[in-house]
Parts: structure tokens; sequence; C-alpha cells
């Protein structure tokens, strides 16, 4: 009696989740992604429309009318303007003149083509004069990344940090704390130098040592002298991520704990809206965004096992075309609550070397 009491209360509780709006939102864009792609490809290879329009043809074809509706309230900076009361389906969605004239004041990402590992250097170095947090508000997005890696070093040794590619060792110098030694290394000097002038600043600067050298040699790092290795927004950078991989597991110690965050290379950004738009993702010709299922396959090749995996928010506003933040935002939000990853901007992984060792 009592379980049939049950069935019956879970079939209702289904039945109204099925009516929620989320739900009917991504339930709805599902198949619409899969039959807009080729008609929205056209379109924008044939009509002369701004990067702005094709954004709002993309929200359309992709989200029933209610979400766009939402979508539109959402980002603030968009309103909806019905004409003739006999046409109430032909919606106009128009940026207002403040939103359009803020977004055109942003510089169009441009991939750079790199044809020999000074060419990386070279532009890292010409970053590090003026490096800042581009996708959003700094202390924020510090804040959820650094939250991300302390759930993921959780059992973890807390004797020596490594941070690979570690720039201005932003993420270090906040996790060196936690930890008896900090060792940051990076192929730019440039970056170098801005993160030893940071850590001077610091009450643990005796206890942190930051050095140049190359996440794909480590030459500076000792076999099995590292409890934790930290590699944030860097490893789709590095042309040799086998290599990168391998010198990891060299220096872990049995234990240790391998955390990565990278852009998420299935991510719907990189994988369709940006090619329809005609849109560069990538700010080097060798940059390279992962997929979850080669990441994990990276891992295991060199001998680091998964032992825990899962997406974060990253929406590269920065890097994108006017409209389209606000949009990957909303989606976002939706995916967190249904855990689609297609939505989902970045991925988050922590392994440690493989019983083999």
């Amino acid at each position: 009696m009592d379980r049939s009491i049950c069935t019956v209360q879970l079939r209702r509780w289904a039945r109204r989740l099925r009516r929620h709006p989320l739900a009917q939102l991504v339930g709805a864009a599902a198949p619409r992604i899969r039959l807009a792609v080729p008609h929205l490809a056209a379109n924008c290879r044939t009509a002369p429309r701004n990067d702005s329009t094709k954004v709002l043809a993309i929200s359309r074809l992709l989200l029933p009318s209610a979400a766009s509706r939402a979508t539109c309230a959402f980002t603030g900076g968009w309103r909806e303007r019905t004409g003739n009361p006999t046409l109430r389906n032909k919606r106009i969605l128009v940026i207002t003149q403040d939103t359009h004239r803020q977004n055109c004041d942003m510089k169009r990402l441009t991939t750079r083509a790199v044809n020999s590992a000074e060419d990386v250097i070279r532009h890292f170095d010409a970053l590090a004069r003026t490096y800042a947090e581009s996708h959003g508000h700094a202390e924020r997005l510090l804040s959820c990344r650094l939250d991300l890696i302390r759930r993921l070093l959780a059992g973890a040794p807390h004797g020596t940090l490594l941070e690979i590619g570690c720039g201005p060792a932003t993420h270090l110098l906040a996790l060196a704390d936690s930890f008896d030694h900090a060792i940051g290394t990076d192929v730019s000097p440039a970056m170098v130098e801005a993160a030893r002038r940071l850590a001077e600043a610091t009450k643990r600067r005796a206890s942190i040592s930051i050095r140049v050298d190359p996440a794909e040699e480590l030459t500076t790092i000792a076999d099995v002298s590292v409890d934790a290795v930290v590699c944030v927004g860097a490893l789709e950078h590095m042309p040799d991520k086998e290599s990168v991989v391998g010198q990891v597991r060299r220096v872990l110690r049995p234990g240790g704990r391998f955390v990565c965050l990278t852009p998420n290379g299935g991510y719907c950004w990189y994988r369709h809206v940006a090619p329809i738009l005609g849109r560069d993702v990538r700010h080097l010709s060798t940059d390279r965004f992962l997929t979850p299922a080669e990441l994990k396959s990276l891992l295991n090749a060199a001998g680091l096992e998964a032992v825990a995996q899962r997406f974060w928010t990253f929406v590269p506003w920065g890097d994108l075309p006017a409209g389209t933040g606000p949009i990957l935002t909303a989606l976002d939000w939706c995916a967190r609550r249904t855990g689609w990853g297609y939505l989902r901007g970045g991925i988050a992984i922590a392994a440690s070397p493989g019983a083999s060792r």
C-alpha cells in the first residue's frame, strides 16, 4: 500500500517537473539545435547581417518563444517590440543603443599564427604587461575557481604545491597558505617576473618559488617531489599535452593529486555557434580544447587515474561578439540544473597516479 502511494506521488512530481518552464526550455532546445544548424549556417552565409543580428537569430531558432522572452528579460539590454497586433508571432528583437555601443567597443578575437615555441613565449610576454581578467568580475571568478580547486584537492597531501603555466601566479599565491611549499612555473619570462613581484608582497614569500620552466619539460622539478599539481586555464595553450601530463605523473608523489581546469572542447560555443558566426575561438593556432573524454584519455595514457570530474561555469565573455554572453550565461544557468555538459564552458578534473606506478 505504501509503495503504491509513493509511486502515485512520484508520478505527480514527474508531471509537475515536465510542466516546469526550465524543463520545457531544455526539452524544446535540444531538437532545435540539431535541426537549426544547417538552416542557420545557410542564412548566415547569404544574409548581410552583423554579429548581433546573427546571435538573435540563433536564440530564436534554438529556443522556443517563451525562452526567447526569458532571455530578453535576463539580459536587461534587449527589449521586445511587437508591431501590428495581427502579427503577434512576428517578434523583432533589437539591441538597445547603449548596449550596442558598449559591445561595439569590444575587440574581435583573431587567432595568432604560431610557427615555433618562441612565438608562444612572445605572445604571453606581451600579455604580461597588461594581464587582467577579461571574462567577467575578476574577484568573483577567482573565488569560484579557488573553491572548486580546494574541493578537488581535498584528501591530497599538503606538502609541496606546483602550478604549471602559472602566469602571474594568481591561483598559486591564493593556495600557498595551505601548503608547506609552493612552486610556480611558466614558459614566459615576463609572466614569471610579474608573478615574482606579487609573491614578494606576500607573507609566505620565503616558501614560494617561481621560475621559468616549460610544463613539457619541468627540468627544475625532481622526480616524485610534489604533492599537488594545479593547471588553470593553461593546458589548452600547451602544444605538447602528452608531454605535459607525462611530466605531471613523473613529479607527483604516490597519493598526490593533479587538478586541471580547462575549457570544454564540447561546449556549444566552440563546437557549433562560433563556427556558424564565423568567429575565431583560439588565441593561438596551436590552442586545442579537449572534450571530457579526450582529457580523461590523455590522463589515462600517462598513468593518471581520474578521481573526480565535473563541469564548471566558464563563459568567455572577452572573446564573444555582442549579445552572445547573456545567452550563454542563461544557458549555463539551465545546464547547471540539468547536467547538460554541452552548455557548460569548462571542465574540472582531478587525477592521481595509477596503482601501476
